[in-house]
């Protein structure tokens, strides 16, 4: 019922739960998800300072030369602003926040019964899960030697950036642990402890505002393209806040559906 409400008092009428999860991404994105949190804590760090973070850890990593210094941003001017975002706030483009790696091309014929998992893109369901189905998997020796630089770590964001599931975003978790990345797919690397889930919704935020892709879309995302969309950037402890909102809004969406699947049955 609060969801219901939320929505009346903005005047929208959603058709289904998936433009009612649209809705919800855009609403968090804007930052109108966490007016009240805002409210109740008024001296958090803007997310100027995140950045200027996030810069100095690249940074490092570049003169470590474990990151290769990526072509330089163009800035954002005030008329490409897509929305008025909320004090604290900064817009940025994804490719100052993040960095994007694309899997190695594994071979079938190295492919082994048992060993290091292989990610593919046919292992990431429609809900970002990744599963075993069909699994595949290397030597753990090549793993941790020849293919060290494609590993997967906990809380990795992925995407599918070629093919019929263009678009799709995958999450690593415990379970799925040791793997590699195939290719196909590309690691967001995050910086400055960007929270994972929030990346989440930044990239569902451009691959439903910024880009099109359908169904029945085929071809492959240009990675300096993609990292140039914007997207709003708020305060590190905000972007938990926006996480646990969005989630709970889409629980009570997904709970809604189902009864409504009931109703009908």
């Amino acid at each position: 019922m609060r969801l219901l409400e939320h929505f009346k008092e903005l005047s929208l009428h959603p058709k289904n739960a998936e433009e009612l999860k649209g809705l919800i991404l855009q609403l968090a994105i804007e930052g109108k998800l966490t007016v009240n949190w805002r409210a109740e804590n008024p001296n958090i760090e803007p997310a100027s300072v995140l950045l200027k973070e996030i810069n100095r850890e690249k940074e490092q990593l570049i003169l470590g030369k474990k990151l290769k210094k990526s072509k330089s941003t163009e800035s954002i001017k005030k008329e490409e602003e897509l929305f008025i975002i909320p004090n604290g706030w900064i817009w940025c483009r994804l490719g100052e926040i993040t960095s994007a790696n694309t899997g190695y091309a594994f071979k079938s014929k190295d492919y082994k019964e048992d060993g290091v998992f292989i990610t593919r893109v046919t292992n990431i369901s429609s809900d970002g899960h990744i599963t075993m189905n069909k699994a595949v998997y290397i030597d753990p020796v090549e793993a941790n030697t020849i293919y060290s630089n494609f590993q997967l770590q906990i809380d990795d964001v992925l995407l599918v950036m070629v093919g019929g599931s263009l678009g799709k975003i995958g999450k690593v978790r415990e379970n799925t642990l040791p793997s590699v990345l195939n290719q196909n797919l590309w690691k967001f690397d995050r910086y400055g402890g960007m929270n994972s889930d929030f990346l989440i919704q930044c990239l569902r935020y451009i691959n439903k505002t910024q880009i099109k892709i359908t169904k029945s879309t085929h071809g492959h995302l240009g990675q300096g393209e993609y990292l140039s969309h914007m997207i709003p950037l708020p305060p590190l402890e905000e972007q938990k806040a926006i996480v646990e909102g969005v989630n709970t809004l889409f629980k009570e969406v997904e709970a809604l559906e189902e009864l409504t699947k009931g109703r009908i049955s």
